[in-house]
């Protein structure tokens, strides 16, 4: 679930990033949606060594910090019906992009956690092999702290 929600998000901004292409005056947007696809997509590789994967984490949360920029650069440009013009479009897109950016991020904070690395390689964390049913889930906790939460 978590890699086809990252293909999605990679496919979204890559469009874009295409669309933006053919607008005069957006290649800035062009780079951020090419940087933010990118960034979704080196996520769908499995190996990724900890230092790579946390100057990926700090890129993609530059990224997301840029798509804010844009979107709050514009909001101090709208009117009241700012939703009904055409500036509603860019604004969204760039909105719904830095958000998009949060799953991608929790990816590679999860990339940087030691039972998390060791159930994607399927080994524990203390190197014994294990046979994974699925992928870890989005926003999981390590199994302790779902037993010290179980038991106030």
């Amino acid at each position: 679930m978590m890699r086809m929600v990252n293909g999605i998000i990679a496919c979204i901004l890559l469009t874009l990033a295409i669309v933006h292409a053919f607008v005069p005056n957006y290649t800035h947007f062009v780079v951020a949606y090419l940087a933010g696809s990118a960034s979704a997509l080196i996520t769908l590789k499995s190996g990724i060594p900890v230092p790579v994967a946390r100057m990926l984490a700090v890129a993609t949360t530059a990224v997301m910090f840029v798509y804010f920029a844009g979107f709050f650069t514009m909001a101090v440009h709208f009117d009241e019906h700012w939703h009904t013009s055409s500036e509603a479009l860019e604004g969204i897109g760039l909105l719904l992009s830095a958000f998009a950016m949060i799953p991608i991020l929790s990816c590679y904070s999860c990339m940087l956690k030691a039972e998390c690395r060791a159930a994607l390689e399927g080994e524990d964390p203390v190197g014994k092999p294990v046979r994974l049913k699925k992928r870890p889930s989005f926003f999981t906790a390590p199994d302790a702290a779902r037993e010290e939460s179980a038991h106030p």
